[in-house]
């Protein structure tokens, strides 16, 4: 379950793309479930045309364990961006490239 600082950081990076706000990125962002399967990140992102998948983590001390590494691993051998993000300032930079690439 989402620390309550966790969840602050999700619901910002949600808000961008939200279509009810004024201000938004044309794209989704959708809770991963992955019943059985430990380790897959939280998220999954689609804009512009790429697919990729997000870690949330608590701005102090949020750390991702042994298996999500591995899980982790797995994907970026397999070409999928996997992105792990504990703050705003992460969100902000995460967008700016995803943006402007």
């Amino acid at each position: 379950m989402a620390s309550n600082r966790e969840r602050t950081v999700t619901k910002y990076l949600k808000g961008w793309f939200d279509p009810r706000r004024p201000v938004h990125l044309d794209g989704f962002i959708v809770k991963i479930v992955g019943e059985g399967h430990n380790g897959i990140p939280d998220y999954l992102l689609a804009y512009n045309g790429a697919l990729y998948l997000i870690e949330a983590k608590r701005p102090k001390g949020g750390k991702v364990s042994p298996i999500q590494d591995e899980v982790h691993k797995k994907y970026l051998r397999n070409g999928v961006v996997v992105r792990i993000i504990s703050s705003q300032e992460e969100v902000i930079d995460f967008l700016y490239e995803i943006c402007t690439t």
